[in-house]
């Protein structure tokens, strides 16, 4: 019996792709979600939610991408793992994150919850930690400043562990809070991307796991309310074999041709074409990454959880 088998033999959400288990998640929250009055926060701008306390989603890090959500921003998508994995708050760093990022910024230059400091900071440590012991359960960083102060962008992810089980890592993130509406699918990628970054540099080869993501808060907004029609969002099919996300031609290729990104400067593994037809099917085969599965234009960003 695998470590799978002992966790998840009663557990409905085995083995769901991203797509499986954001719509489940998009349910979940529509069906029990309670209403909680606005925040002063600038992320929440003053919107009624509806909120479940103390949800848990898990997906399939072979396959971390959020196909059916409308009016996605593909460059955005691309644009946030490679932003974490480089280290960088700055919001320069390329103009799609400068777009969607300034409002959240309190001097215009850098974003305050930005999550790359901490795991370039910290990255060696879990690195270190797994690499000296498989079974380790210290495989630990954190996103979170100690008392911070009132700031536009205070980040909403406080924690991650990592845990190698069967030869498979899997990644436990847990937040403060979490909007299901626009930043959650985001996240969902940029998650698997930092443990397939932290796979790949391990001495030993592991496959990927599963990406667990706990919440405090895990809401809808008001007026996001009538967009979230799980009955109308489709996955795409994905056509490929399971994605290793270490392997990353998607978000260099995206970058590169459409965000006008230079990654040279980033160590990337093994480029290969396949991953590359995974991010296009994902967004349609859009040339134009602002555009949605049905070539709307596509929302401002991933932006409006309560920060």
């Amino acid at each position: 019996m695998t470590y799978a088998d002992t966790r998840l033999s009663s557990d409905p959400r085995k083995k769901r792709t991203a797509d499986e288990a954001w719509l489940q998640t998009v349910r979940e929250v529509k069906w029990h979600g309670l209403p909680v009055g606005p925040q002063r926060s600038t992320g929440a701008k003053g919107r009624l939610s509806f909120e479940v306390i103390g949800h848990q989603l898990c997906f399939d890090m072979r396959y971390p991408v959020v196909t059916c959500k409308p009016n996605t921003s593909w460059v955005y998508m691309a644009a946030e793992p490679i932003w974490v994995m480089s280290g960088s708050n700055k919001l320069n760093f390329s103009p799609e994150i400068a777009r969607i990022q300034t409002p959240y910024s309190d001097n215009g230059v850098s974003l305050h919850g930005a999550y790359g400091p901490w795991y370039r900071m910290q990255k060696g440590h879990v690195i270190d930690r797994l690499d000296g012991d498989r079974n380790t359960r210290q495989a630990v960083m954190h996103f979170w400043r100690k008392n911070p102060p009132y700031m536009k962008d205070i980040a909403c992810t406080v924690s991650a562990q990592w845990l190698i089980r069967d030869d498979e890592i899997h990644s436990i993130f847990t937040m403060r809070s979490s909007d299901v509406g626009m930043g959650l699918p985001y996240d969902m990628l940029t998650f698997a991307c930092m443990t397939a970054d932290i796979a790949s540099s391990l001495k030993e080869p592991v496959e990927l796991g599963e990406c667990l993501v706990n919440a405090g808060s895990r809401h809808v907004y008001e007026d996001q309310w009538d967009t979230l029609d799980v009955d109308e969002m489709m996955p795409r099919q994905y056509s490929y074999e399971p994605w290793l996300v270490w392997k990353w031609p998607a978000i260099e290729i995206v970058l590169r041709k459409i965000a006008k990104i230079d990654v040279t400067q980033f160590n990337r593994h093994d480029v290969q074409a396949e991953a590359f037809r995974g991010i296009m099917e994902a967004s349609g085969g859009k040339t134009d990454a602002r555009q949605d599965n049905d070539g709307n234009s596509a929302e401002p960003g991933p932006k409006g959880d309560v920060r």
